[in-house]
């Protein structure tokens, strides 16, 4: 055999690059106790992730230094040594002679570069068969023991299982899942359960040694912990065919490796939980991000479908603002952010603007607003603060309601009072003032009499007024329909109303068709409807005027027509929206009457299953047009 050359200065390289990579092995080892120990379990990955980053680099920088001066033309095994190798008779015997014969500080050398290449190879790869296969093999290689394996203990504690092996009886181990019990069998489960090494220099004298069959040839076993912090999660073991065949240096460097092995299993199976949690993580994602899709679908069908104009506020601008916001006001969150700030006099506004935390959360608000195409609308307002964590206000949604419909039946509900009452206690009046002349004036009894019986009729078709517009809202009104000839119907309304028109100075006029028209309605309720037209028309035209009444039917829409027009003062457009409530009058101060025969007159129309509308201009004159349905069959002519 011949002497080792050693090259001393490589030997130096060597050792430094692997004293930088333990260094960063103490570093992992550190950073892991710290992050099990004082790191929160939400940031425990990323530390951990940046620790491994940190050691990654210096590893890298050992392994430069390592390399540095490794020869290209020669293999990795001779880096250190230039020998001949030792030969074995059998394949699968192997002696640790060749390590023995060598110069210390060679066999240092060779051990140090092992454990160099371990590191790398935990560091490159997260797979943790790869990196446990690769190590098992470098160290039965270099070192030149007949088995090395690496045991994990399992999930329950019980059984240390090998992981992996380099040896002759490779394959037969793994595919049994060769285990012992954690504790009780064999050096590895003395270890695994102690967490102290343990050397066997003669297996055939140590009570402990578990014999296995399928590694036959063993004479001395080595076992060493594999630790993460104060946990044992595996064990180390070799085995060699010589007795007394392992040195305290063999138990420092392969101590180091197990240390470095811990680390690297540690850091994969965190790996696989963040991998688990990452995948969990993403799946939660995706699935709350689908619920939270379907929610804001779900709120924004709310909010579109929402009859209500809804806006949301922050500092006074506006954010966001429905359908409905738009479609009551016209306006555009811009020029509705404009129209506050000329609005800022009203305190709802300034609360909105504000966003003090002693504004109440709820406050609610009516006022009138004037829509972008000019027209006003009573609004209700009701704003509630949005809180965030801190209770601190982070913005205010504001409800808008048109309320114009609700604000007139208020109003008509109260003209409706007023005119009602006024038209009672004028007729009571004038009967308590008839009552007191007929004791005063009993020879005027006739007079007093007719007077007061004419006041009593005044008060009961205004009660039968009263009780008609009750009725039809409630629907209890129920017509007698029959045939009747329109044509003569409405011309014997004219002749009743004609003297008055003739008293009063005005033409009235007629545009009846030749021949009888037959239509199914109530007679005496469109005697009413017509009546009340052509009393209207004569109040509301001045002397010298004129009224005309015509009569056709419609042959596009199969309907039958009436038409009162008049040359009096006309309607504004703001008061012929409320020409048909009841008790709307537009001169109370130049004509009588209830205010209740237009708002009749439409229930009635609209009970035949027709319409009544109006058209008007200001000194114009107005007309008012009745369409009643009109059938084939329904049309005779008499003769």
């Amino acid at each position: 055999m011949q002497r080792p050359r050693v090259n001393r200065r490589r030997v130096n390289q060597i050792a430094l690059g692997v004293v930088v990579a333990l260094i960063a092995v103490g570093i992992l080892r550190g950073f892991t106790l710290i992050a099990n120990d004082a790191v929160p379990p939400p940031l425990r990955s990323e530390f951990l992730l940046l620790a491994l980053l940190l050691a990654c680099l210096l590893f890298i920088a050992g392994f430069l230094t390592v390399l540095a001066f490794r020869p290209s033309s020669q293999p990795s095994s001779s880096l250190i040594v230039e020998s001949e190798p030792v030969q074995n008779n059998s394949p699968d015997m192997r002696t640790t002679r060749p390590m023995r014969s060598l110069d210390s500080s060679v066999r240092r050398a060779i051990q140090l570069q092992v454990a160099a290449e371990i590191a790398r190879d935990a560091t490159a790869t997260l797979d943790l068969d790869i990196v446990l296969n690769r190590a098992v093999e470098l160290v039965r290689d270099r070192f030149g023991f007949y088995h090395a394996g690496i045991f994990l203990v399992d999930e329950m504690g019980e059984y240390a299982i090998l992981q992996a092996a380099a040896g002759p009886s490779r394959e037969q181990l793994l595919a049994k899942r060769h285990r012992l019990k954690v504790g009780q069998t064999g050096i590895v489960g003395y270890v695994t359960g102690t967490g102290l090494s343990r050397i066997a220099q003669n297996v055939g004298g140590d009570e402990v040694h578990y014999k296995n069959p399928d590694l036959p040839n063993t004479r001395s076993e080595l076992t060493l912990p594999l630790k993460v912090g104060q946990q044992v999660i595996g064990a180390l073991d070799v085995q060699s065919v010589q007795e007394n065949a392992f040195d305290d240096e063999d138990v420092t460097i392969l101590q180091i490796l197990a240390d470095l092995l811990a680390v690297a299993i540690d850091h994969a199976h965190l790996f696989n939980r963040v991998q688990e949690y990452a995948t969990e993580l993403e799946q939660r994602v995706e699935s709350r991000t689908a619920e939270l899709t379907q929610k804001s679908a779900q709120l924004q069908a709310i909010l579109d479908s929402m009859v209500d104009g809804l806006i949301y506020t922050v500092n006074g601008v506006p954010q966001y603002g429905n359908a409905a916001f738009r479609h009551l006001t016209g306006y555009t969150l811009d020029e509705w952010a404009l129209l506050m700030k000329r609005e800022l006099d009203s305190g709802h506004w300034r609360r909105i603007v504000s966003q003090s935390p002693h504004v109440p959360e709820i406050w609610t608000n009516e006022t009138r607003i004037t829509c972008k195409d000019g027209s006003e609308m009573d609004v209700s307002l009701t704003s509630a603060r949005v809180l965030g964590p801190d209770n601190e206000t982070q913005g205010v949604v504001t409800l808008i309601r048109d309320i114009s419909k609700e604000k007139a039946l208020q109003a008509q509900k109260a003209r409706f009072v007023a005119n009602a009452s006024h038209e009672l206690r004028t007729p009571i009046t004038n009967l308590k003032t008839r009552l007191f002349l007929l004791r005063k004036q009993p020879e005027r009894f006739d007079e007093h009499l007719r007077i007061i019986e004419h006041v009593a009729n005044r008060m009961q078709n205004l009660v039968e007024q009263l009780l008609d517009i009750t009725r039809f809202e409630r629907g209890a009104i129920r017509l007698e329909k029959e045939m009747t000839d329109i044509n003569g119907l409405v011309n014997d309304v004219i002749e009743v109303q004609r003297p008055e028109a003739e008293k009063k100075q005005i033409t009235l006029l007629t545009e009846l068709p030749p021949t009888p028209i037959l239509i199914l309605i109530d007679a005496e309720r469109m005697i009413q409807v017509v009546t009340n037209l052509v009393t209207n028309a004569i109040n509301y035209t001045p002397p010298e005027g004129n009224i005309v009444v015509r009569l056709y039917t419609d042959e596009t829409s199969d309907e039958v027509v009436i038409e009162v027009q008049d040359n009096g003062p006309g309607i504004a457009p703001e008061a012929q929206d409320l020409i048909f409530q009841p008790f709307f009058r537009v001169d109370t101060t130049k004509t009588i009457g209830t205010g209740l025969g237009l708002s009749i007159s439409r229930e009635i129309v609209e009970l035949h299953g027709g319409t009544i509308s109006l058209q008007s201009e200001v000194n114009q004159g107005t007309t008012f047009h009745i369409r009643l349905p009109h059938k084939a069959h329904q049309k005779a002519h008499i003769t």
